[in-house]
Parts: structure tokens; C-alpha cells; sequence
């Protein structure tokens, strides 16, 4: 379980690194996804005890999804965010991505539903999906802490 944490960890520390200028500037610096996928890579490839590398490496699955989304609807879901849930699946496993990648939706629904009600978003605008993955990462995070 302590691997598991620790890989955990990290996807946090990169989400939330790369959180900070998608909510400022809607763009993430090449460096931070570059970075922290060598390190999920170098882990996959010399440390698969808690769950089989098949299952790491899948973790990739989501985020190429959203990626591959992204080009088909030409940019109206960027590119970074399904770069950012890749890197993160790699760190975590594809169970983990996913429930990442549904927790974030589903965190987003809500307080884009909650702006357009209230009457400061259109229902057409651009939101910073980044920050939606990082909360979810940490929430995971919690829940595996406690239990």
C-alpha cells in the first residue's frame, strides 16, 4: 500500500503543479508534463509491486482518450488536460485514472451547472479542467490515507 501512496503523491504534487498556470493562463509549461512523465515511466519500468505493469501502463488509456477527443472536436477540450490525466494514469493505474477522470467530470458538471444558474458563466465558456483532476487526485489521496 505504500507504493501505492507514494505514486499517489506524486500524481497530486504534478496535478496541482500544473493546475496553478492552466487556471491563470488556460497553458502548461511542456517541462511539467515532460518531467513527471520520465518519472512515471523510470517507475513503471523498475517498480510494478503493487499492482502488474500491465495495469500502470494502461493508466495512459484515459487521458490518450481525451486526448484523441481533443483533436476530433478540434480543440474544444484541450490538449493538456487529457496529456495531464495520461501522465497521471501512469502514476496511478488505469482504476485509479479512471475514478480520477469521473470524479473530476462529475466535479466540473457541478460547479459549471452551479455558475450558469447562478448567472456568472454562459453555458458555452472555457473552464480550467486541471484543477478539477488535482482536486480529485487529493480527494483519492484522503480516501486511501484513511483507509
Amino acid at each position: 500500500m505504500k507504493g501505492y501512496m507514494t505514486r499517489l503523491l506524486c500524481a497530486c504534487i504534478f496535478l496541482w503543479m500544473a493546475a496553478l498556470p492552466d487556471q491563470r493562463s488556460k497553458r502548461i509549461p511542456v517541462w511539467i508534463p515532460g518531467v513527471f512523465f520520465a518519472a512515471a515511466a523510470g517507475a513503471n519500468l523498475f517498480d510494478h509491486s503493487f499492482i502488474s505493469k500491465w495495469e500502470l501502463w494502461a493508466g495512459a488509456v484515459p487521458g490518450a482518450l481525451l486526448l484523441l477527443l481533443s483533436i476530433v472536436l478540434k480543440g474544444k477540450i484541450g490538449e493538456g488536460d487529457g496529456i495531464c490525466l495520461a501522465v497521471c494514469g501512469l502514476f496511478t493505474g488505469i482504476t485509479a485514472a479512471v475514478m480520477i477522470a469521473e470524479t473530476a467530470l462529475l466535479m466540473a458538471a457541478l460547479v459549471c451547472s452551479i455558475g450558469v444558474w447562478t448567472g456568472r458563466r454562459k453555458a458555452g465558456d472555457r473552464i480550467a479542467f486541471i484543477p478539477f483532476l488535482a482536486s480529485s487526485a487529493s480527494l483519492l489521496l484522503i480516501a486511501a490515507a484513511l483507509s
